[in-house]
């Protein structure tokens, strides 16, 4: 595993993704599942580049929005990055680049593997975190290039963004939260989220 605190070699072209058509490589999140213990969680991260297009850089992107301090990129107890992928874990206080591509600090931690994509294939992003909490907040999105530099999304709109200004998905992941909401946060939480959207 490697922990990058200064992403100084973070890919600038994910800093500027573009929406792109249908001719083009598109990212589909096949599902987010959460496998509890006790004190940890497994989450794995499937999304299938759903088109007959190569993707020459493609993009899987984890963030947990209450791990605020530095410290907390030590409860990443282990991260599994398909074949040919690179990974860079970012910790609250690393650089990282935003929707407009300007370099920022990063708010809380944030995980993400990328690299090219064939056709129809599936690639799984596995993270397993230590947290004390019965329910963990999680960001997540994808993005795939086209041979021109232009890039697709998932999700291509969303009412949640991660810190970066991107749309992103959203779920709660914890030992006592057996099922996982993949797309939204359960009702109860719906403030909760929207709280966390909005301060990114």
């Amino acid at each position: 595993m490697v922990i990058d605190s200064t992403a100084a070699e973070i890919d600038s072209d994910m800093a500027a993704l573009s929406f792109a058509t249908a001719t083009r490589a598109q990212p589909h999140v096949e599902s987010i599942v959460q496998m509890p213990d006790e004190k940890q969680t497994t989450i794995r991260l499937t999304v299938t580049n759903n088109s007959p297009h190569h993707s020459p850089d493609g993009g899987m992107t984890v963030s947990f929005p209450t791990l605020e301090s530095p410290d907390d990129v030590e409860r990443v107890l282990d991260v599994v990055v398909p074949d040919v992928m690179a990974l860079h874990v970012i910790p609250a206080g690393g650089q990282l680049y935003g929707r407009m591509g300007r370099p920022q600090t990063a708010s809380y931690l944030m995980i993400e593997a990328h690299g090219p994509w064939q056709a129809r294939q599936s690639r799984t992003l596995e993270i397993v975190i230590e947290h004390a909490e019965s329910a963990l907040p999680v960001k997540y999105r994808s993005a795939l290039s086209d041979e021109a530099g232009g890039y697709s999304n998932a999700p291509a709109s969303a009412d949640v963004a991660d810190q970066q200004g991107w749309p992103a998905k959203a779920c709660l992941v914890g030992s006592d939260f057996a099922r996982l909401m993949a797309g939204a946060y359960p009702a109860s939480d719906q403030e909760a989220g929207q709280h966390q959207g909005s301060a990114d």
